[in-house]
């Protein structure tokens, strides 16, 4: 049975990483070619969209493509050196959060923009989002300096690039991310995708007299909604699998446990490739 999970979980990742980096690619730059259209631009939402694409298009080739290396032909490049163990860590953890947090930015942007609240809705501008969107890149750069900083090689038993430090701090890190890269956004992409959809009910009722630019948000409200179903199907397994994995006295990992962790690895890689509308 584990050799069985295991050569699936193997053929998973050979065949579905190849195949999710060449969707990633055209989905995101068709995504972008669509956002940028004049009538699109002219919507906050979709600068949001447009950086995500950018992102995941700069994620695609070269963290999916690392994985592929490591999990499906054992060439490891992040034990090469300490600088690729350091470098590949902090923008694997910095291109993944930035693409899942400006899903919910997105969420926030289109909750004010639904809202009746005059200024609420003037928070939703594009002058604002694009300042955001610079503030976002900024904030979460310098956050990840941790991981920059605390990333080393262990040469225990087998080389391999992690997180340094004693158990506790180790621990720590595992919930912070687990709290950062799964509790936080699920909430706030749930509790803003309610709002949204409260707020849009009685548009749905005025549907034959909306006008076009109305039209284009409730457009990017249903592609917004989508996008977090997805979100939070494709990021919970990988999150749960890793905080099982940072404590090892209260559970230990066995081989088919360690095959659910690379197939869950596939499964988050697949977030890379939803922004296909």
């Amino acid at each position: 049975m584990a050799d069985l999970l295991r050569h699936i979980s193997l053929q998973l990742i050979k065949i579905g990483v190849p195949i999710i980096v060449c969707i990633s690619i055209m989905g995101n730059t068709l995504n972008i070619a669509v956002l940028c259209r004049y009538k699109m631009r002219k919507q906050a939402c979709s600068l949001y969209f447009i950086t995500l694409s950018i992102i995941n298009l700069i994620y695609s080739p070269t963290i999916l493509v690392v994985s592929l290396l490591s999990d499906g032909y054992q060439i490891k490049l992040n034990i090469r050196s300490l600088i690729a163990c350091n470098l590949i860590t902090y923008f694997g953890t910095l291109l993944s959060a930035l693409s899942l947090y400006f899903i919910v930015f997105a969420s926030i942007n289109r909750w004010c923009a639904s809202s009746s609240n005059t200024q609420r809705r003037n928070l939703s501008n594009v002058r604002t989002t694009k300042w955001l969107i610079f503030m976002i890149i900024i904030f979460f750069s310098l956050l990840f300096i941790i991981s920059l900083v605390t990333t080393g090689l262990n040469t225990d038993n087998t080389t391999n690039c992690g997180i340094q430090g004693n158990e506790v701090f180790v621990q720590v890190y595992s919930i912070f991310q687990f709290i950062l890269f799964s509790c936080l956004p699920s909430f706030l992409m749930l509790l803003f995708g309610c709002m949204t959809i409260y707020n849009i009910q009685p548009y749905r009722r005025m549907a034959l007299t909306l006008s076009n630019n109305r039209r284009t948000e409730n457009q990017l409200i249903r592609m917004l909604l989508v996008q977090v179903g997805v979100q939070l199907l494709l990021i919970l397994p990988l999150s749960a699998v890793n905080l099982l994995l940072s404590f090892p006295n209260i559970y230990q990992p066995t081989a088919n446990f360690y095959s659910c962790y690379f197939i869950c690895r596939v499964i988050f890689h697949m977030s890379i490739a939803t922004p296909f509308f």
